[in-house]
């Protein structure tokens, strides 16, 4: 009985002994930028409109205003969006979030994952939720300072290849209401289509 004490309790401190050493990065620090998200110069429109909603949500968050660039900014933590067709263990619309002492890096295998993953990560390790696509049915985390874990590996495939709810009523596909709605299923990682002849995804046009 002694001996498997002893033993459980030295699993439990070599845990905690791992988790202690996990090192974490600062993208924000007291309200100013630590990082800067790192895109690539032919980026694709819809990573650039998954570049500015990263910057967007961490600057309410934290007041700080993250820069978005072609290339790594000296002194600061690099955050990469990008995509890769060669990207293993996820669908086409999966995505990769890692992460060390390189950098964070959010991949996917086609742009639209590369949405997919920045959203995730701001649900998952900033705290956002987004209830409706109406004024005041977002949950905005208030917080001075964002750090990561420098040992993310997370990987995401979505269970259904198509996600597809079909809002009606109000103003859903009209003017301004057309691209609330088509952030509030995107940022919850649903899709939305409408009839032309044929099925196809609906973009706000500012995206192209």
């Amino acid at each position: 009985m002694m001996k498997i004490i002893k033993i459980c309790f030295l699993g439990v401190m070599l845990l905690a002994v791992s988790c202690a050493t996990v090192k974490k990065f600062p993208l924000v620090q007291n309200g100013k930028p630590t990082s800067c998200i790192v895109l690539a110069e032919n980026a694709d429109p819809i990573e650039k409109h998954a570049a500015a909603e990263l910057a967007m949500f961490i600057k309410k968050t934290s007041g700080a205003e993250v820069k978005i660039a072609n290339k790594e900014i000296e002194g600061f933590y690099p955050v990469y969006l990008k995509t890769d067709d060669r990207l293993d263990g996820v669908s086409d619309q999966g995505f990769a979030i890692k992460s060390g002492k390189n950098g964070l890096y959010i991949t996917g295998k086609k742009p639209i994952g590369v949405l997919y993953g920045v959203y995730d990560f701001l649900e998952k390790y900033v705290g956002y939720r987004w209830f409706a696509p109406y004024d005041g049915c977002e949950f905005t985390p208030r917080a001075k300072t964002i750090t990561i874990a420098g040992n993310m590996d997370d990987r995401q495939s979505p269970s259904f290849e198509y996600r597809v709810p079909y809002p009606t009523g109000g103003n859903v596909f009209a003017g301004q209401g057309a691209t609330n709605t088509w952030n509030w299923l995107v940022r919850n990682k649903m899709q939305i289509v409408i009839w032309s002849g044929g099925y196809e995804m609906y973009r706000p046009p500012e995206m192209f």
